[in-house]
C-alpha cells in the first residue's frame, strides 16, 4: 500500500488540562499516533503542539491509550512520567470504563447480548485484523441497541479488552457492521435525505452526506 499525502486536519479542542496530563476530543479521521502506512498527522504530533506553545521545550507527551483514526472522542495523553505509568496501569487492569455508541446496519434481535472473538492482525491487509478461531488474542465487548430506524441501528458499546479495531471487527462478524466501514463490510454514506421527510436539495448544489 503507497502512502498517502500528508492532511493537517483541524485544530482539536482541549477538553482537560493539567500538569500531569490532558484530554482532548479526537475528531474522526485523525489516528491517534502516526501510522506505519501512511505520512498523515496524528493526535500525538497535535497534542506536542500544543504544549509547545506554552512551553517551547515541552517534551513529547506519552499515548495513554489509543483510538482507532476513525473513531471520534475522548483521548488521554500523560505530560509527566508519574501519570503516565499510573494511567497506563489503570487501562491495564481494566479500571476504566470505556463506552462507545455506532450506528450499524441491520437492527439485532435482541436488545444486548456480548460478543467474545479471538482477534489477530490480518498480514494480508496492513492494519486491520480479522477474526480466527485459534492463535488470536481473545476479545469480549458487550453491546445494548438503543435505537432502531429504517434498517440501521444505534448501539451502546463497552469492551472489555483493549484491541486494535475489536469494536469494528466484532460487529461486522455478528452481522451488524458500522455504517460507515469499507474496511469492514460497511462502507455506505448516510444523507439527510434518507432521514427527513420531504427534503429538497439545494439548487445547483450536490447533497454532502451527514456521515462518510
Amino acid at each position: 500500500m503507497l502512502p498517502s499525502m500528508a492532511k493537517r486536519p483541524p485544530e482539536i479542542p482541549v477538553l482537560y488540562r493539567d500538569d500531569d496530563f490532558l484530554a482532548i476530543d479526537k475528531p474522526a479521521g485523525l489516528a491517534s499516533v502516526r501510522e506505519r502506512w501512511t505520512d498523515d498527522e496524528s493526535a500525538l504530533v497535535k497534542v506536542w503542539e500544543i504544549l509547545k506553545k506554552d512551553d517551547p521545550e515541552a517534551r513529547k507527551p506519552r499515548v495513554v491509550h489509543r483510538l482507532d483514526k476513525g473513531t471520534s472522542g475522548v483521548l488521554l495523553f500523560a505530560t509527566s512520567l508519574t501519570a503516565a505509568r499510573a494511567l497506563s496501569r489503570q487501562f491495564r487492569e481494566r479500571e476504566v470504563q470505556k463506552t462507545y455508541q455506532a450506528i450499524v446496519l441491520g437492527t439485532p434481535h435482541r436488545e444486548s447480548g456480548t460478543i467474545e472473538v479471538n482477534i489477530l492482525e490480518d498480514p494480508k491487509r496492513p492494519g486491520r485484523v480479522r477474526i480466527v478461531a485459534k492463535r488470536g488474542k481473545p476479545s469480549v465487548t458487550d453491546w445494548r441497541r438503543l435505537e432502531g430506524f429504517r434498517g440501521w441501528s444505534l448501539l451502546e458499546l463497552t469492551p472489555h479488552t483493549g484491541r486494535m479495531h475489536q469494536i469494528r471487527v466484532s460487529l461486522a462478524h455478528e452481522g451488524y457492521p458500522l455504517l460507515v466501514d469499507p474496511a469492514y463490510a460497511g462502507g455506505r454514506n448516510l444523507f439527510l435525505s434518507e432521514l427527513k421527510r420531504n427534503y429538497k436539495k439545494k439548487k445547483g448544489k450536490e447533497e454532502r452526506p451527514l456521515i462518510s
